[in-house]
């Protein structure tokens, strides 16, 4: 048998009354896990970076800075990352806050989980063995949920890492507890 016809003797199987993906209620935070990595870590690269270059820099007293007279830049930089943090840290919230009402309702957590980290819109497909995930076994697709899973967890958590350990950073500096050297 031919792989075509063991994907057409597959999908022929399959039961018509497949669970609706994702699940009634759940629509709201499909996603949301992928969308808060993607804005804290484009709100991290340009809070940081810009921070990072003025002042890890040896500089003499009378030097402009690494920007000299485009002074502007960095400001505008951090303001847009700082915008982005905002929007990544209340996409969080707001994320966090339907999931919990999700799990209260029913729901179990990893099925919640799974939609906060659906980027793909797929995993429907996934879960069911339907479509291109028919050739894969059931162990294997599980596997690729669950790593999907932690992927994205762990993509949200890098990002906001970043922005949370900049602004503590920044608190201590301004502090006199932290130099620029050692932000």
């Amino acid at each position: 048998m031919s792989e075509v016809e063991a994907h057409k003797a597959t999908m022929a199987e399959a039961d018509p009354a497949l669970p609706k993906w994702p699940p009634p209620g759940l629509e709201r935070i499909q996603g949301d896990l992928l969308t808060v990595a993607q804005r804290a870590g484009l709100a991290s690269i340009l809070l940081v970076l810009p921070l990072l270059l003025i002042a890890a820099r040896e500089q003499d007293f009378a030097s402009l800075g690494p920007f000299a007279d485009a002074w502007w830049v960095p400001p505008f930089l951090m303001t847009v990352g700082l915008a982005l943090a905002l929007d990544a840290m209340a996409r969080l919230t707001r994320g966090l806050r339907r999931s919990a009402r999700a799990v209260d309702g029913g729901y179990d957590v990893l099925t919640v989980l799974r939609v906060l980290s659906d980027g793909g819109h797929d995993t429907g497909f996934l879960i069911n063995g339907a479509r291109h995930f028919a050739v894969l076994e059931p162990r294997e697709r599980e596997g690729i949920a669950s790593i999907r899973v932690v992927a994205a967890v762990l993509l949200a958590s890098a990002g906001t890492w970043m922005i949370l350990a900049v602004t503590i950073g920044l608190f201590f500096a301004a502090r006199g507890a932290l130099s620029p050297r050692a932000l």
